[in-house]
């Protein structure tokens, strides 16, 4: 929208006695002052043409530029995997986005878990659950425009591992060295088996066996074994002795 105004327009020995301003485009006013509504993008140049009353006329004239309007960025989205277990790790990125008149100023990625970054990336979904993916990409005149992607986590499976204490017996009384005897068995394969004494972890081996040899002090001590699986799942069992 342009306004336009031959206020101050003068004749030195009479009066103004009509006006004329041409928009350029075709739209043309017989008044002092208009505003007009350009509706296509160029180059217009304004005239206005004065008349004085006894038929003498001059013009000034003005240019006035129309760009087209702004269009808005395309989005792109690219999710990968959009399925999976707990804990799930997703990577997203817009890359492939465009602005078809300008450039990319700004991206957002809201991982739908409250979780939100301003640049491709990825993030663990420790939850199970279904999740909108949603990117925002905002051009450098401040349009935007967003893609989606929905992501699947389910929930992780409870491996069915036990595990074993066969030496020492749960509440025996023992010599300050004992033989620790154990296994793990289960649905998933065993990675290793960890001794702890006391919360203090004293033997690790690989497998689902353990046989080893601890020393122990006078007194009660906590004897726990753990196995962890090949997913990092852990089972564990624990008996009570006590060193004399």
């Amino acid at each position: 929208t342009v306004s336009a105004s031959t206020t101050g327009s003068t004749d030195l020995d009479g009066t103004i006695a009509s006006t004329k301003i041409d928009f350029g485009d075709g739209t043309v006013l017989t008044a002092a002052s208009g505003t007009h509504v350009y509706s296509t993008p160029g180059s217009f140049t304004v005239k206005a043409t004065v008349t004085d009353n006894l038929g003498a006329s001059s013009s000034a004239s003005s240019t006035v530029t129309v760009q087209a309007p702004n269009q808005p960025p395309i989005a792109k989205l690219t999710v990968t995997p959009t399925t999976g277990t707990a804990a799930l790790t997703v990577s997203a990125s817009t890359s492939g986005s465009s602005d078809p008149d300008g450039t990319i100023a700004s991206t957002k990625i809201d991982f739908g878990d409250g979780t939100i970054l301003t640049a491709s990336g990825t993030h663990v979904y420790s939850t199970a659950g279904s999740f909108v993916v949603k990117a925002t990409v905002t051009d450098n005149a401040g349009a935007s425009s967003t893609a989606s992607a929905t992501v699947t986590v389910a929930a992780p499976v409870q491996a069915s591992t036990v595990v074993t204490i066969s030496a020492p017996l749960n509440n025996a009384t023992v010599s300050r060295w004992v033989t620790v005897v154990a296994t793990a068995s289960g649905s998933i394969s065993i990675a290793k088996m960890q001794l702890y004494v006391d919360g203090v972890k004293r033997v690790e081996v690989a497998g689902s066996t353990l046989s080893t040899l601890v020393s122990l002090t006078t007194g009660a001590h906590q004897i726990m074994v753990q196995s962890v699986d090949v997913n990092g799942g852990l089972a564990k069992a624990t008996v009570s002795v006590t060193a004399n």
